[in-house]
């Protein structure tokens, strides 16, 4: 059993680890989207498929470091 440190630590990380996760997606997505559609359509439109797509990515990164690690967040003064 963990004790409340490593909690607090470990949920640290894994708020790290998720907006890492977003800014790498983002940043894959918008170096790919750049090379192959430059003028396909209007920045304002680029800049929300931006949001929409790297929230997505994160999104589902973030649930699956959640799902691989739930443990970590479970309280123990309520089973």
């Amino acid at each position: 059993m963990h004790n409340d440190g490593f909690r607090s630590t470990a949920r640290v990380i894994l708020g790290i680890a998720f907006f890492s996760l977003w800014v790498i997606a983002g940043a894959v997505f918008a170096g790919l989207y750049e090379a192959v559609c430059q003028a396909c359509l209007p920045s304002d439109l680029k800049a929300i498929l931006f949001v929409f797509v790297g929230l997505a990515v994160a999104g589902s990164g973030g649930l699956l470091i959640w799902h691989r690690h739930r443990n970590l967040f479970a309280d123990p003064h309520h089973p």
